[in-house]
């Protein structure tokens, strides 16, 4: 019996073997395959994308879209459709970021938000513009265009803003108008 099965395995190997050749055939057509070589994907496409790194001081920060689409031409830029980010500061406080569409270049680490920008704070901080510019590299964001942003006891209008996160500065470009509810020395 079991000479009987070793001859059997090794028919059934032989004829296995032999149809896997003749299942891959080469195509023929020359037409048909000139017309596969030069066909490509047209583009790259995730549904509901979550990206999570840490930046150069190690806080931790997430981005989430709808829809990324990778560049066809470009191929370090990427798309987003309604990106939110969350990032932890240093002290623990928790950033958001959200806009209707934005960019990212892979190439330079640098973002591009439009429509309905809102930055949040934790504390109570919030900013409002039409778009927004991040690089990650140099830790810095700016605005060209109207900023308007709140906080538990001011308001403030201004034509732009720039916000260099490694100094902690944020430049409101004028003309600004500042509204603090308390008055300069805490007074109404």
């Amino acid at each position: 019996a079991l000479p009987l099965a070793a001859v059997v395995i090794v028919v059934l190997l032989y004829f296995r073997s032999g149809m896997e050749e003749r299942a891959i055939v080469p195509i023929e057509d020359q037409e048909i395959a000139e017309d596969i070589k030069n066909k490509s994907i047209s583009r790259n496409e995730l549904v509901n994308p979550k990206f999570e790194s840490t930046d150069k001081k190690n806080q931790p920060y997430k981005i989430t879209a709808n829809r990324a689409i990778q560049g066809e031409v470009n191929k370090d830029l990427i798309m987003l459709e309604l990106p939110v980010g969350h990032m932890t500061m240093e002290d623990g406080d928790v950033v958001t970021v959200r806009s209707n569409s934005g960019a990212y270049r892979q190439d330079t680490e640098r973002f591009f938000l439009e429509g309905d920008v809102f930055l949040e704070h934790v504390q109570g901080y919030t900013l409002e513009s039409s778009e927004a510019h991040i690089d990650l590299k140099q830790n810095f964001a700016w605005s060209e265009k109207d900023v308007y942003a709140t906080g538990p006891d001011m308001a403030i209008d201004a034509k732009g803003i720039k916000a260099n996160g490694q100094t902690g500065e944020i430049i409101f470009q004028g003309p600004a108008r500042l509204v603090l509810e308390k008055g300069f020395e805490g007074v109404q």
